[in-house]
């Protein structure tokens, strides 16, 4: 697991995947002398105190872009700006001017591309944005990946970055210090003086963007030294009085070491008003005296409801059945071997399913070891893989999505909450899936009708996981299930397991989060010589 990704391993990776060669040089002319419908693109670039002695370094890099068809605008503020203005008539590039605001001088452009001073652009760069604008259409933002140099002017620390996720941009600069935007400069927020990435935020998120598009190759490198992230916005809040009714459903059979602490931490710890929500427990056939005289005794004082369902475990129907008779709002499935360590979980998740945008919402789940077990589940060619596995619950993973509320493929049924009409609408579980991937299955269906699927990083909860049954990998009979349910489930949806849509190409299926040896990638360049 990579917090980044190693030196040594991203030299080896560039040596064989990203180094642009005389042919490819070559190959990129020849494309865009074929494509006369690549758009001009107005370069926006915004200078402020703490970055004008790189101005230098970003025109030089502009002025080396094998795309001919753009022209640039070095926003000064009238306070300063020397150094930069030294430098663009130093330049000498008649596409290069100077002005206080993005949208004087030259005519308007259908694209901008807003870059920070610092900002070192790849030669092909422009090419590949320009390649994006052309053929998608309904585009309203692109961006891409990137790395930085290092003071021996190597390449690192590179960030293949997920499909747009709202939460992440909302809440970091994860769409980095160069973007493109449909429009003209003047539909921008101008910038007048202050921090550059301050600005940029502004030109993302005032468009809401919901036609992103992420070019999956390292566009540039970002020579500043690492940013402080933003604030993150605070989380959802809704006062007890706007809270929904919500049903929490918890599936058990026998196992009293693991539905006693389960229900007693959700009962005793749980910050939510007891007149808002519905415990229900399905036994599963227990035969266990203990087992059975506890779950008499909770319903009996009417902290839950139980439905007794005697039925060979199929955790589809047995979610299904119970679901059909919720009062909720909200409904809740929730493993019988999770503990809560977190009061505030269920009003935390509440507060994300509750918006008409969002699918299946899940938490952050760790190992009684306080190692994590899972931030989110990554959809692998032909399987799924929990992220950010084994590392400690504290640390950040992959530039921080260990310790970020964000998009995902989906999220473990172990604990996920999702809006009751909207489970009912999809017609819940699918029965196909009797056990293995009835939850990955949930969210896709969610994923492939507009829905966005969350997972809640910043809020706990400890996971025996699957300590009911054993694992799949034990038991040939379950391992034979597991894997015709993969098959089925790649099968549904081809296109999201070979690319899902929240993680990069540029990391491996094997590793979550390491770098993939080859990137599943195609070099537009090469495809059109085909």
């Amino acid at each position: 697991m990579l917090a980044t990704a190693s030196f040594l391993a991203y030299q080896m990776w560039i040596w064989c995947f990203d180094r642009l060669s005389a042919r490819d040089r070559r190959a990129i002319g020849a494309h865009i002398a074929r494509r006369p419908d690549l758009p001009t693109l107005h370069v926006v670039i915004a200078v402020d105190r703490a970055s004008e002695q790189r101005v230098h370094a970003t025109l030089r890099g502009l002025r080396q872009q094998l795309y001919p068809n753009w022209r640039a605008t070095v926003i000064l503020d009238a306070a300063y700006g020397i150094t930069a203005a030294d430098a663009v008539r130093q330049a000498a590039d008649p596409r290069i001017e100077i002005a206080r605001d993005p949208d004087a001088g030259s005519p308007a452009a259908a694209w901008t591309v807003a870059v920070a001073v610092g900002v070192l652009l790849r030669p092909h760069a422009l090419y590949l944005i320009a390649l994006a604008a052309a053929e998608h259409p309904d585009a309203t933002l692109i961006y891409g990946d990137e790395d930085r140099i290092g003071p021996a002017g190597l390449r690192r620390d590179p960030y293949f970055k997920a499909g747009y996720s709202p939460e992440l941009a909302r809440a970091t600069d994860y769409l980095g210090p160069c973007v493109a935007i449909r429009g003209a400069a003047a539909e921008l927020p101008a910038y007048r003086s202050g921090d550059a990435m301050t600005w940029l935020r502004s030109v993302t998120t005032a468009r809401a963007p919901g036609g992103a598009v992420r070019i999956p190759f390292v566009l540039y490198h970002d020579a500043l030294a690492p940013r402080p992230q933003p604030d993150p916005p605070p989380a959802p809040a809704i006062p007890d009085s706007a809270l929904p009714a919500v049903t929490i459903i918890v599936p058990t059979k026998d196992r009293l070491d693991l539905i006693r602490p389960c229900l007693d931490s959700l009962l005793a710890l749980t910050d939510y008003p007891p007149e808002r929500r519905e415990l229900v427990v399905v036994d599963n056939g227990s035969s266990d005296p203990a087992t059975l005289a506890y779950l008499s005794a909770t319903e009996s004082t009417g902290a839950a409801r139980l439905i007794r369902d005697p039925r060979p475990f199929n955790f589809s129907l047995i979610n299904n059945d119970a679901a059909a008779t919720a009062s909720g709002d909200i409904l809740v499935f929730l493993n019988n071997d999770t503990q809560i360590v977190n009061g505030a979980w269920l009003r935390r998740l509440v507060g994300y399913a509750i918006r008409d945008d969002i699918g299946a919402v899940g938490l952050k789940l760790i190992y009684p070891n306080r190692r994590v077990q899972h931030i989110g589940i990554v959809l692998c060619g032909s399987t799924g893989g929990d992220a950010h596995v084994g590392i400690a619950t504290d640390a950040p993973g992959y530039r921080g999505l260990a310790q970020q509320t964000h998009e995902v493929a989906a999220v473990t049924g172990a604990c996920l909450a999702v809006r009751t009409a909207l489970f009912r609408e999809i017609g819940g579980f699918d029965t196909e899936f009797p056990g293995n991937y009835s939850d990955v299955i949930l969210c896709l269906d969610l994923l492939a009708r507009g829905y966005r699927n969350l997972v809640v990083a910043d809020v706990e909860m400890i996971h025996h996981e699957s300590q009911t049954r054993r694992f799949f990998h034990s038991n040939r009979r379950l391992s034979q299930a597991h894997k015709a349910a993969s098959g089925l489930a790649v099968a549904r949806y081809p296109d999201l397991f070979r690319d899902d849509p929240f993680y990069n190409p540029n990391l491996s299926w094997w590793r979550p989060y390491s770098l993939a040896f080859p990137p599943r990638v195609t070099k537009p360049w090469r495809k059109s010589r085909r």
